[in-house]
């Protein structure tokens, strides 16, 4: 048993960061009125200062005014605050917060209060963030909790995820039956940490021998993975799934996901025989984007899984890609970090949506059905939302890929297929106009690997804008 205490914290990546180790132990810390040796939540680690992480209470009832003392830096002291590390507290549900605090910049632990009287008996959680991957001033320590809202843990955060991988990797290496209901039981009682997730689903795949769950274990726990997925990819370990269900998750962990995670599935999936074949068949019925192919560490395991046809299919589907772009990257990883929510404004945003993107997408009834109908986007995440504004040609949905026509004069004509009107073929371009191409003009018609959305999104918007627009998009949850 890990202990009551232990499963009132929840601990997980940072979203859109590299997954790192688990940065929260227990630390004896002293206070500035002289406190000495009380237990605060600490994530200045034996392991360094650069490990981040958020950590999560259950949740509690709000109380009028809440205290609490808190250590630890931000960035050098001589610099400004990094907007990295903080304490917030959020209503469950919404997620919206109610109060935040700052580390104090300075080791010896400082008191906080917090007038909470507007949110009194609404029900919150407490969420401690670091996110400062400096090696020095880049941690928090927060203790001393008046009233005492949820318990300190009596075991460190970061023995949790230890204690769990270690029992599911004897089970799996032991092929014991015994431990699956718990094991079970443990990915969907949000009981295990994130860190410890993966574990536990790659021990329950390999003991039930199931390759498709085998591949998506890693995926669970996953912060940026869609809610609606991740309970679909939980419950999936529960019981005996067929063929259908699973391969349907696949092609639904493509179309929902970041890159960063599209690609993970498909390094797991290319290292078997069986997996090397659907993901080919996602990659050729495009429901997963085909640049995977380009990325050497799924090409390498693809060809050495020895699918059928595999250099002939891969040279097919990579015939028409240009290179991955460094630039666009670097654009994507800098307006990730500098999404801060506390400063983005959706009222703006939803503004800069009706200039920019309401000609082609509806959200609540609202804009043009051009490209896909928007409502519930929230759910995909800040990471996957990034790409898809700024680099809409990664995550391209199969029903809109553009059309290329060349037409009998040399002419090239591109836009998204609406609709063939008698002797006409109507087409929308990327300003959502309607342009009709006589059919019996066209030589040849061929569908593309790009979207009809524009590529310039990050000049067109600065870095405020793009996260005002952010901060609305995130907004548009399905409500519970």
């Amino acid at each position: 048993s890990l202990g009551d205490s232990a499963n009132d914290w929840q601990s997980s990546p940072v979203p859109g960061m590299p997954r790192t180790k688990n940065p929260w132990f227990l630390h004896q810390h002293s206070s500035a009125d002289g406190n000495r040796g009380t237990w605060f939540l600490c994530s200045l680690t034996p392991g360094g200062e650069q490990l981040t992480g958020v950590l999560k209470s259950k949740p509690f009832n709000i109380p009028s005014k809440l205290s609490f003392w808190i250590a630890g830096h931000d960035g050098i002291p001589s610099t400004p605050l990094q907007n990295h590390n903080f304490v917030r507290l959020r209503e469950a549900g919404s997620d919206a917060i109610l109060a935040e605090a700052r580390p104090p910049r300075n080791d010896m632990a400082q008191k906080v209060e917090w007038d909470l009287s507007k949110a009194q008996g609404k029900t919150g959680y407490l969420e401690f963030t670091d996110n400062n991957t400096e090696s020095a001033y880049a941690w928090l320590a927060l203790g001393r909790f008046e009233p005492e809202v949820v318990a300190m843990p009596k075991l460190s955060p970061n023995q949790i995820p230890q204690r769990l991988q270690s029992g599911a990797e004897i089970a799996r290496s032991l092929k014991l039956q015994q431990p699956l209901p718990l094991m079970s039981e443990l990915l969907t009682s949000g009981h295990a940490d994130s860190e410890s997730l993966a574990a536990l689903g790659s021990a329950i795949a390999s003991i039930r021998g199931d390759e498709p769950l085998l591949a998506m274990a890693p995926l669970l726990g996953e912060a940026d993975v869609p809610a609606p997925l991740q309970q679909q990819l939980r419950a999936a370990y529960q019981g005996a799934n067929d063929s259908e269900k699973l391969d349907k998750l696949v092609e639904e962990t493509f179309r929902s996901t970041a890159y960063r995670i599209q690609l993970k599935l498909a390094q797991n999936l290319a290292a078997t025989h069986e997996g090397a074949e659907t993901l080919l068949a996602n990659i050729e019925n495009q429901r997963a984007p085909a640049r995977l192919l380009q990325e050497r560490s799924v090409h390498d395991k693809l060809v050495a899984a020895k699918p059928a046809n595999a250099d002939g299919r891969i040279a097919k589907l990579t015939a028409n890609l240009s290179k991955p772009s460094d630039q666009i990257e670097k654009v994507l990883e800098a307006r990730r970090k500098n999404y801060d929510p506390t400063k983005a404004d959706k009222v703006r945003g939803q503004a800069l949506f009706v200039k920019n993107c309401s000609i082609c997408h509806q959200i609540d009834g609202q804009g043009a059905v051009v490209g896909p109908q928007l409502d519930g986007i929230g759910n995909r995440g800040l990471e996957r939302l990034t790409e898809d504004v700024l680099d809409p040609n990664r995550n391209v949905d199969r029903g809109f890929r553009t059309q290329i026509m060349v037409l009998k004069d040399g002419d090239v004509v591109s836009g998204l297929p609406r609709r063939e009107q008698g002797e006409l073929i109507i087409f929308a371009d990327s300003t959502g106009k309607e342009i009709s191409v006589p059919i019996k003009n066209i030589a040849q018609r061929r569908d593309s690997d790009t979207s009809l959305m524009p590529e310039n999104f990050a000049d067109v918007l600065t870095t405020d804008e793009f996260n005002d627009l952010m901060s609305f998009l995130l907004s548009k949850v399905p409500k519970k």
